[in-house]
């Protein structure tokens, strides 16, 4: 006399297990398509693909947005700097000093 199967009093186990296996296999390979598409678009942009992301942290890090905020006298000297340049005119830097008062 031969033993049951392990699953045998599980009628629909290997196909939900041959399901879980295909859903495993397709997400992997997936995941392998979107890795290679990402790393071609990065190389088309001149970028490293192993580098890009710290790259990119880099130039957050570095950029403006993330700079602590100028003081106001500064701000306020840069404007008569690019008005003494003949950047701005008279108008616009009233505006801007209007401006940058009225958010103190």
């Amino acid at each position: 006399m031969y033993p049951e199967p392990a699953n045998a009093g599980m009628p629909g186990f290997d196909a939900a297990f041959g399901l879980i296996g295909a859903i495993v296999v397709i997400g992997i390979i997936v995941a392998i398509v979107l890795g290679v598409r990402n790393a071609s678009k990065a190389v088309e942009a001149g970028q490293n693909p192993l580098t890009v992301e710290y790259d990119l942290a880099l130039k957050a890090l570095s950029s403006d947005a993330l700079a602590a905020p100028k003081p106001t006298e500064e701000k306020l000297a840069e404007i008569e700097r690019l008005y003494a340049a003949g950047t701005i005119t008279a108008d616009e830097r009233e505006a801007a000093r209007i401006r940058i008062l009225g958010a103190i």
